[in-house]
Parts: C-alpha cells; sequence; structure tokens
C-alpha cells in the first residue's frame, strides 16, 4: 500500500474521531514515506483534536521543513502556538505563511484575529 493510501484510510476515522485509529494510518504512512509532508500535517491535526500542544507543533514544522512552500503547516503551528497562549509566535507562523503567499486566506483570517497588522 502507498502512502497515500494510508493518508486517506486516516481521513474517515479523524470525521467520526476515532483518533487512535487515524493516528495508526498516518504514521503507517509515515513509516512508508518519512518525507511525506502530508502525513506529517495530518499527524499535526490529529494532535490538535487531542489537544497534545507539543506533538501538534513538532508535526507542523516537520511537515514544513519538507515542503516550505506549504503555508497551511505554517498556519497550523501559529494556531497551535496562538493556543499555547504564545500569540506573538503565532504571528510570526502567519507572518511567514503571509511572505510564501500574500493572497493566503487562512494566514489572513488568523493573523487578523490576533489583532495584529499583515
Amino acid at each position: 500500500t502507498q502512502p497515500a493510501g494510508w493518508l486517506g484510510l486516516a481521513k474517515a476515522p479523524i470525521a467520526l474521531n476515532d483518533l487512535t485509529r487515524a493516528d495508526l494510518s498516518v504514521r503507517r504512512a509515515m513509516a512508508l514515506s518519512a518525507s511525506s509532508s502530508q502525513a506529517n500535517l495530518l499527524l499535526g491535526y490529529i494532535k490538535v483534536k487531542q489537544q497534545k500542544w507539543g506533538e501538534a507543533l513538532a508535526a507542523f514544522d516537520k511537515a514544513h521543513e519538507l515542503d516550505e512552500s506549504d503555508t497551511v503547516s505554517l498556519c497550523m503551528a501559529g494556531y497551535v502556538l496562538g493556543k499555547q497562549g504564545k500569540s506573538d509566535d503565532a504571528v510570526k507562523y502567519y507572518g511567514k505563511a503571509l511572505a510564501i503567499n500574500p493572497g493566503d486566506d487562512m494566514a489572513s483570517r488568523l493573523m487578523a484575529s490576533t489583532g495584529a497588522k499583515e
């Protein structure tokens, strides 16, 4: 089975809030392809749903490291930092996303939610 197949298998359990099964599927995808930014992104999302902020941030940072053009990983890392009360750090992540893609709607909305100026 290809990593993408395991990622697809993770999405249904996430929707059903079966995070244990989703986590297992994502980790299987990661075992098949350690360089999958999408697997790390999905793992981060699972960790957000579990409110495991440190693990979520690590996964989003890894996803961005693997795909530096991906702004979703930056936005999600900023979101996690905001949840941890680190709004200044969150703003930096949103700013990085906007530097990559000035028209990024998610980054713009998240930045606006902090009250900071783009």
